[in-house]
């Protein structure tokens, strides 16, 4: 029975380690310590740039660090959880709150955020690579909506009753955050996966021709910009024409660049008081240009992920028709070669 007992003691005492060991590994691993040194100095060079960014209400067009932390999360899963964390909290102390309490409760909400939008796409598009396909492009643009919304009130209810945040700006507040962060993940996360995704599978490099008409279309992209946001006259979304270019001629990487592009130049032209969304009060401005980027980003994913489908389906097409074309060839010599025989 002392033994027994002894042997169940030292069971448990085991499992406790293994369970401590694999803890800290999850926690404390080289793809955490690797993320932790990137985030950290990326969140705060992302959040000084929006900053510069921001409209005179102090609402910020895009937040750049949510789409990069989603994307974070969608390539290494929720083992990353920790740096984002940390890389939140130094930047919300050190540029935007100075109070521990704020700062600690306004990292949770926007960790919590990132990882619940990060396992809705796993769970529903279960793919970490959604944009080469209609289906889980539009999956994965719907499964955004859900927790900018909740963590977006949650945000702003905290800095209410902390005092920094008057409530009745409540729906300004929320509505700029929530816009800002839904950008973010509308414009960035597609562009970073689908830059990492062309290296991964070794489809970066462009040829010379390519390369050209890219710099091409880029050159049209900021032209027409220009001609556009000169006025006053509400014409920017002839914008869609280079960006459906590049959707039809080239990969996702390269519409999402365009795309991210074009939503940099159409902030800072409304900023500087170009452009049709200018001529209006600031929070219409910015919710007349933050649904202009959605709408352009969002129709260049869906054409280029349309785009890609078809491709991938010619391309299987086309092995098919190889290899029965083969599997005839041989069938065919066999044949032959027993006709002889017989002969």
């Amino acid at each position: 029975m002392i033994a027994k007992t002894t042997i169940t003691e030292t069971t448990q005492v085991k499992m406790q380690l293994a369970l401590k060991k694999q803890f800290q590994q999850w926690l404390f691993n080289r793809t955490s310590i690797i993320s932790l040194i990137v985030l950290v100095p990326t969140h705060l060079c992302l959040a000084k740039t929006s900053g510069l960014f921001s409209f005179a209400d102090g609402s910020s067009a895009i937040w750049p660090s949510s789409g990069v932390f989603l994307a974070a999360l969608m390539l290494f899963g929720p083992k990353v959880w920790l740096p984002i964390f940390i890389s939140d909290w130094i930047v919300c102390q050190t540029l935007f709150y100075h109070a521990l309490p704020t700062s600690l409760l306004i990292s949770i909400i926007d960790t919590a955020e990132v990882i619940g939008a990060s396992l809705l796409m796993l769970h529903f598009v279960k793919r970490s690579y959604p944009f080469d396909r209609i289906a889980s492009t539009l999956k994965y643009l719907l499964r955004l909506i859900p927790m900018p919304l909740v963590s977006s009130g949650l945000a702003v209810a905290v800095l209410s009753l902390l005092g920094i945040s008057e409530w009745s700006d409540f729906w300004p507040v929320y509505r700029g955050w929530l816009c800002g962060v839904l950008a973010g993940e509308v414009v960035i996360t597609p562009f970073l996966l689908s830059t990492w995704y062309s290296f991964k599978s070794r489809r970066w490099r462009l040829t010379d021709i390519q390369l050209i008409e890219f710099l091409i279309v880029l050159v049209l992209l900021f032209v027409i910009g220009l001609v556009t946001f000169a006025g006053t006259a509400p014409i920017e979304y002839v914008l869609i024409f280079p960006l459906i270019w590049s959707a039809i001629r080239f990969g996702p990487r390269e519409s999402t660049f365009l795309a991210l592009a074009m939503s940099v130049f159409s902030i800072y032209q409304t900023l500087h008081g170009h452009g049709s969304f200018a001529q209006s009060e600031t929070a219409a401005a910015a919710v007349l240009l933050q649904s202009f980027i959605a709408a352009m980003t969002i129709a260049t994913l869906v054409l280029s992920a349309a785009i890609q489908e078809n491709r991938q389906a010619n391309g299987n097409l086309r092995e098919i028709n190889e290899d029965l074309e083969h599997r005839v060839e041989r069938r065919t010599e066999e044949l032959t070669q027993i006709s002889h025989h017989s002969q």
